[in-house]
């Protein structure tokens, strides 16, 4: 089990797979936040920093790419997973440059998630 200070913001544009993905981090020990627009979050990293964000790379207003660009000139320390469907392949390499820690290729396992979540948020 984690400890409640392991706060995680979760950024999909699909409000149902964003809830279900917060109660299963949530059930599993961290402290989920769900933002269903990148701009929203945007907006709530001037006064909030998580300790890790999760985005999805397709969505309306911008890729999870260009949310992390934008986020890391808030809080350039903060570490990023892309979360994703799509099948492009010079996607890792672009998330990569540009500051993602990892790429998260769906349909994936919870616990590989969770791996990721403790690898890259250096959570114990």
């Amino acid at each position: 089990m984690h400890n409640k200070t392991n706060v995680i913001a979760v950024v999909d544009d699909n409000e149902e797979f964003s809830t279900v993905l917060v109660s299963l981090l949530n059930e599993n020990g961290f402290e989920a936040y769900a933002f269903n627009d990148p701009i929203a979050c945007i907006d709530r990293m001037q006064s909030w920093k998580p300790d890790i964000l999760l985005t999805d790379y397709e969505m309306p207003q911008m890729t999870g790419i260009d949310l992390v660009r934008n986020i890391h000139q808030i809080l350039p320390d903060l570490p990023c997973l892309l979360v994703t469907g799509s099948s492009e392949i010079l996607l890792k390499s672009k998330a990569t440059s540009a500051g993602c820690s990892a790429v998260i290729f769906k349909p994936f396992e919870l616990n590989e998630l969770i791996t990721a979540i403790n690898i890259y948020g250096k959570f114990k």
